[in-house]
């Protein structure tokens, strides 16, 4: 059966960029009738927010959740496979080393790219340094090829890994980062497609790397085309939370989700999503807003439903 993994923070907040995106995977996955499985990242410290909770408030359902917390070993064990075939490399260059290289390649015009320096490290070398007190993160090396594939939204798709440093998959704590995690889980699942953005190819690209060193087969891929933003006042970074506290409906955010979704060149302004708000609301009985309406009767909203933006804005006081 097809299968789409998507992977959702436990804590924090939750763009509406990433929603978007998880409302993608979410209408694919009803469209092919493939299985939706979350991944609930919770081995990063507690923040203020929970991101599932907002889907499930946006009206998304998904077939399964797991916690990365209970499935360590299997990350450990990714990890170790990588180690085994070279692809995964102890560095020990301190991040001062590491912003003065990147200085140095600023200055001289070059792009900024990790050298690679430590793959020419000799066990003398690192035995040294870990005598020293220095404690290793790893990097994932990258194949010196360009990674092309079809994609169902973008067509083909190609990316220079040559050009892109190798992606640190650990850190000297020995915290797991979640692109290697996710390609662990996304391998043990056998997930079958994977929905993203256009604006996310360069992940994409080191999450298929990272999928064929470990030997999993390709996936079908969908890439959203980007939205186009207003660079003085940007929507897609606003969270998810805050928008849905200030009054946006979650059909409305769906509807407007599908806009995006079938245009070639998505804009998203604030206007466009405030409008599809205004229409939803004006078709929207008290009963579904109440809860956010203390001390106001259906006879009001009644009376403000069409002309109003936002829920919040038929509080006592807000509307007049």
């Amino acid at each position: 059966m097809s299968l789409i993994l998507a992977s959702v923070p436990a804590t924090g907040a939750l763009p509406l960029g990433r929603a978007r995106l998880l409302h993608a995977a979410h209408a694919e996955a009803r469209r092919l009738g493939a299985r939706l499985v979350l991944a609930i990242d919770d081995t990063a410290p507690p923040r203020q927010g929970t991101p599932p909770d907002d889907l499930a408030w946006l009206g998304l359902a998904w077939d399964e959740t797991f916690l990365r917390s209970a499935h360590a070993e299997r990350y450990e064990a990714a990890a170790a496979e990588l180690e085994k075939l070279g692809r995964l490399y102890p560095c020990f260059e301190h991040p001062d080393e590491l912003r003065a290289k990147a200085e140095r390649q600023r200055r001289n015009g070059r792009p900024v790219l990790y050298d690679r320096a430590m793959l020419r490290l000799t066990p003398a070398q690192r035995e040294a340094a870990e005598a020293g007190g220095k404690r290793p993160h790893w990097r994932f090396r990258l194949t010196d090829d360009v990674l092309s594939w079809p994609d169902t939204r973008l067509g083909r798709c190609d990316i220079a890994l040559p050009t892109l440093s190798d992606p640190i998959l650990r850190d000297e704590d020995g915290r797991i980062d979640p692109a290697l995690a996710l390609a662990a889980d996304d391998r043990a699942l056998a997930a079958t497609h994977i929905v993203s953005g256009e604006e996310l190819l360069v992940p994409t690209a080191i999450h298929l790397d990272l999928l064929d060193a470990l030997g999993a087969a390709r996936r079908t891929l969908t890439h959203l085309h980007a939205p186009q933003e207003d660079a003085k006042r940007r929507l897609m970074g606003q969270s998810l939370h805050a928008l849905r506290q200030d009054g946006i409906a979650p059909a409305a955010l769906r509807t407007w989700f599908e806009t995006l979704a079938r245009a070639k060149k998505p804009r998203a302004d604030i206007a466009d999503l405030l409008a599809e708000n205004r229409r939803t609301l004006a078709q929207t009985p008290f009963a579904e807003v109440a809860h956010m309406l203390p001390g106001v009767d259906e006879t009001r909203w009644d009376s403000l439903r069409g002309e109003i933006d936002l829920i919040t804005e038929a509080r006592l006081g807000d509307g007049e």
